[in-house]
Formats: C-alpha cells, structure tokens, sequence
C-alpha cells in the first residue's frame, strides 16, 4: 500500500486522475443521489445527467468564445522549404514573385549616403538599415509604394528628399542652392528629382515592431538551427527581412475606427485566404570579441547565399474542441429535457384528469 502511494506521489498524471475522477463521484454522485433519494432512481438520474450538461454547455460556450479551457492546437507558421540563393528557385510560384532586388535601387540608396556599406541579400529587407547604415526611412520609401525620391546630378546621386520635402545629403561637403548642388570647391550641377521603388510583386514588408513578425521569425529561427548544418545557434547569422502575402486584410489605416471596422470584418468574413511568409537570413563572419569590450556588430558573409524561409499559415484548431463540446452538451440537453418533458405529459396522462389536485 505504501509502494502504491509512493508511486502515486511519484507520478503527477496519476494524481491528476485520481483527483479528478474522486470529484466526479463526489460532486456529481452526491448530487444524483439526493435526487435518487427524493425522486426516485430514473427520475433523479435523468435530472442529474440533465443538470450536468447544462453545466457542460454553458462552460463550453465560455471556452469557445475565449479561447481557453479544453481547446486544440493554436495557429502556427508551418515550414515549406528553404531556399538558399534566389527566390526563383522556389517550389511555390508566389514566391517567384517576390521580386529580385534590383541593382540600381541598391546602387541608389547607398549612394545617398557616402558612409553606408553596400546592401546584402537578394532583396531589400527593411530591418538590414540597422546592420548595413543605409538610412531605414529611405529603405522604407524605396519599398513603398510611392518610392524613394533620390536627388541625381550628372548620373550620380548626392542626396534624397525627406519627410519634411527638404533635401537632404549624406555628404557634408555637398550643399543645395536653387535646384543645384554645389561642393566644396564651389563647383555646381543641375538636380534632378529621380524617383527609385523596389517591387516587391505585391508581397508585403513586415515591420519590425509588428508582433506578427516576431512569431514569424521565431519560426524561422527553429527551422534554421534544425535543418542548416553550418548553423550552431541564431547567432551564426542575421535576420534581414520578413515578407508576407495573402492571410485576411489588414486595417486600412491606424485609427482606433478602421482597427474596430478591419476586426468586425474579418470576424464575420468566412473565407480564409492561403497566408504566406519568407523569412530571410544571412550568415555572418565568425568574430572573437576583445576582452573588456563590447560584442562587434555582425558583418554579413557576402560570399554565403541568402537564406529564405518560406513558410505557410496553419490557423489550427483552438476553437474545435470546445464548439464540439458545447454542441453535444447543447443537444443532450435539449434531448434530456424532451425526455423529461414528455415523462411528465406521459405521467399527467396515466394519473387521468382531475387527479393530484386538491
């Protein structure tokens, strides 16, 4: 008996059994046998089984709504492949879409900006700002749909045009007067308001801060170290960017209004359009950090190919399993309640009329 308890102890799942078959009895078989006792066996037991699933019902229309309880497997980003090198390789055409990142686009941007190192990758991802020095608000443009507005004079670029409309350069030596440039030696050229945009074949570009993002790479992240030999941990390369098409649309704008309309809307919309993503990732050069000194930023691999996880949205079943439970209680209760419904009607019949009135 000892052993048995000990193993008990031992063994959470066992315990967690025990307690809750042990309240079953008690609470549903205290219960039941108040009614036996007060109404009879049958009679207590098809009220007690019908007070049960009316319990079972509400509880599960609770679940259902929220999400919690007994519930199936939360939506998750499934991994289709992962292309080193060109999308074009890509087994799924919408991802043969995703444009290639275009030379003078990247030639354009870094240009703009004398101090910042070449661009990586075979696109244009939006958080690589941080890693190459290209300014992420031109990065941005580029991408948009608007493109990015670049100053060029005689075939060079010297500088782009900002938020604010103002132009801008990255070269300190330079300077604009009258739609012209002028150096330092006081030498001048025309400029011309060239416009630059990367297509990114209808895809979109995931911010940084969007949560969507952080669930998308961290995805990413575990296919990467699972399936790429060279890959020891997340620090072996960089994140770049992260693209996503289709899924259900987003709010048109970041008003609480069109946030409450986008939500309403996609409640009530009964489709669920494919949802894709790629994830890209570069590897970096080993580096040894100095003693006493702060980590080195990384530095891009540029002879390693780009890294693109593609990947496909499963929206799971996390509602599943408490909408089935809260039909079947729903319908033994309506089953259960006919029952003793018509028990009644059968009993007021078999007493006669007049009878059990005083």
């Amino acid at each position: 008996m000892i052993d048995v308890i000990a193993a008990i102890n031992f063994r959470p799942e066992i315990a967690g059994i025990l307690v809750v078959l042990v309240g079953v009895v008690v609470l549903l078989g205290s219960i039941y046998l108040l009614l036996a006792t007060n109404t009879g066996v049958r009679l207590g037991f098809l009220l007690a089984l019908a007070g049960f699933f009316g319990w079972m019902f509400i509880m599960g229309v609770t679940w259902w709504i929220y999400g919690i309880g007994y519930k199936g497997p939360d939506p998750s980003w499934q991994i289709d492949e992962i292309v080193f090198g060109e999308l074009d390789q890509s087994a799924n055409e919408d991802v043969n879409d995703l444009g290639d990142r275009d030379p003078e686009v990247v030639a354009a941007l870094t240009a703009a900006d004398p101090d910042a190192t070449a661009l990586t990758g075979s696109q244009i991802p939006k958080s690589l700002s941080d890693v190459a020095g290209v300014n992420p608000w031109l990065v941005d443009q580029a991408i948009s749909e608007q493109g990015a507005s670049l100053l060029v004079a005689g075939g060079d670029v010297v500088g782009y045009v900002d938020a604010d409309g103002e132009w801008v350069s990255g070269n300190s030596a330079l300077s604009f007067s009258g739609g012209e440039v002028v150096d330092e030696n006081g030498n001048s050229a025309t400029v011309e308001v060239v416009t630059y945009r990367f297509d990114t074949g209808g895809w979109n570009v995931v911010e940084g801060a969007d949560p969507f993002r952080g669930e998308a790479q961290a995805a990413a992240d575990a296919a990467l170290v699972e399936n790429v030999a060279a890959i020891e941990s997340t620090a072996s390369y960089v994140a770049l960017g992260t693209f996503d098409l289709g899924g259900k649309p987003r709010a048109s704008g970041d008003s609480i209004s069109d946030s409450i309309a986008n939500q309403v809307t996609n409640t009530f919309r009964p489709t669920h359009p494919e949802h894709y993503a790629v994830v890209q990732a570069a590897m970096v050069v080993p580096q040894t950090p100095e003693p006493g000194e702060a980590p080195p930023l990384p530095v891009i691999d540029e002879e390693q190919a780009v890294m693109s996880v593609v990947m496909t949205r499963d929206l799971g079943s996390k509602r599943l399993p408490p909408a089935l439970i809260t039909l079947f209680s729903l319908a033994m209760l309506l089953l259960l309640s006919w029952m003793l419904t018509s028990r009644d009607e059968r009993a007021v019949e078999l007493e006669g009329p007049g009878q059990g009135k005083t």
